[in-house]
């Protein structure tokens, strides 16, 4: 593809992050009763976002005092990140793309990117 495969890679960590967390703790204690429950407490899709540039795909998960954010860039262009912004309680501790890990958010996020962003409380 024009992509270079990173769609397929994010859709595969994105499902990772979703399935592997769920069978260690089926595994830990199995029965559907307990389940659903535990993964609940583990990770938590959250609105911790408060600004998103146009063209960005982007979604957090909340773990105790850590959020991660997940930057996506599915387009042809680079995007700058200079509107992107957490909900005020959140403060940036790193951001990590296939090139390197920063602790300051970079300026833009290039074409076909993936870029995931660290908070803490």
């Amino acid at each position: 593809t024009s992509t270079a495969f990173v769609g397929d890679f994010a859709n595969f960590a994105v499902g990772c992050s979703f399935v592997l967390p769920a069978s260690v703790i089926y595994h830990a204690k199995p029965g559907r009763k307990s389940a659903l429950p535990r993964v609940r407490k583990v990770f938590r899709d959250t609105d911790e976002l408060a600004a998103v540039p146009q063209g960005l795909t982007a979604t957090s998960f909340v773990n105790g005092d850590t959020m991660a954010a997940v930057l996506w860039n599915d387009t042809n262009d680079a995007i700058e990140l200079k509107s992107f912004a957490a909900n005020a309680q959140w403060k940036l501790k790193e951001a990590s793309s296939i090139a390197k890990t920063t602790a300051k958010l970079p300026a833009a996020i290039a074409a076909g990117q993936i870029l995931v962003v660290l908070f803490a409380k």
